[in-house]
């Protein structure tokens, strides 16, 4: 448990007041405005590259962006389990930007497949295993949220099934508790989305009749339920980089915030 959770735990006592005052909070016009106010203020460091003022920003706010997530007590209930978060950019900055309890082995750019241009997942996860391959428990839970930067280098589809099964088998292998995520839309990709979507129906038939591995939702809340769902909603999507060249790949604070909350829901299924 972090000394956040314990100062948080004590100052309450009681588990069950702590969880009254979590609801009440959520239901709050203080927490709403303070959604949006992060929101605000780290896509405006994240266009300007200043993101080591949001940084300083997050010291004040820490506090408040904990007692944020609607799942906050499964790291108070559940703390003898570590989360293991595998994936890219957006699972790399989701950490950043509202940080979990975990071991992170994100990396900006992974891809499935292997590409000389990006960083392998399968390497990586094989160079964590051979050199710290003590340090996993059969509680711990693997997340792996991956595919977005095969989507963007053109992998075909058939190649990314193939690259995700070897992934997946050695996932398996190792890790008795799996979330796997979804492929977020990507406004960038708006052609692609369809196959976004095959693979995630796809990704799902991985959980039937399987009981170490459920499936996170993070592809709906990032479309319009109003429309259509191949709408994306691009309120949740950076517009730009830092340095002005167009983004429409990365969530933003907003996205990342929803992108937490799903993956913490699959986990409290476990």
């Amino acid at each position: 448990m972090s000394k956040l959770e314990d100062n948080i735990f004590g100052l309450w006592g009681c588990e069950c007041v702590y969880k009254v005052f979590i609801t009440l909070f959520r239901c709050s016009f203080v927490y709403r405005s303070l959604v949006r106010l992060i929101s605000v203020v780290y896509s405006f460091c994240y266009t300007s590259g200043k993101l080591c003022l949001f940084r300083f920003i997050l010291i004040f706010f820490n506090y408040l962006i904990f007692l944020s997530s609607p799942f906050v007590f499964i790291n108070l209930v559940s703390f003898t389990r570590m989360l293991i978060l595998l994936g890219a950019s957006n699972v790399v900055r989701m950490n950043t930007c509202f940080p979990l309890d975990c071991l992170s082995l994100a990396t900006s750019g992974a891809s499935v497949s292997y590409l000389p241009t990006n960083p392998h997942l399968k390497t990586i996860l094989k160079e964590f295993l051979r050199e710290r391959r003590q340090e996993i428990d059969e509680n711990d839970i693997l997340i792996l949220l991956a595919g977005t930067n095969d989507f963007l280098r053109g992998v075909s589809i058939n190649h990314f099934k193939e690259n995700f099964r070897s992934l997946l088998r050695l996932c398996r292998k190792h890790f008795n508790k799996i979330v796997l995520a979804k492929i977020p839309s990507i406004p960038r990709l708006p052609n692609r989305i369809e196959d976004i979507k095959h693979i995630n129906r796809w990704m799902q038939s991985f959980a039937l009749n399987s009981n170490n591995l459920v499936i996170a939702d993070t592809f709906e809340p990032f479309v319009s339920p109003i429309l259509c769902s191949s709408n994306i909603q691009l309120k949740v999507f950076e517009e730009r980089y830092w340095n002005g060249k167009r983004d429409g790949v990365h969530l933003n604070a907003e996205g990342l915030f929803i992108l937490k909350c799903r993956l913490l829901q699959a986990v409290s299924t476990f």
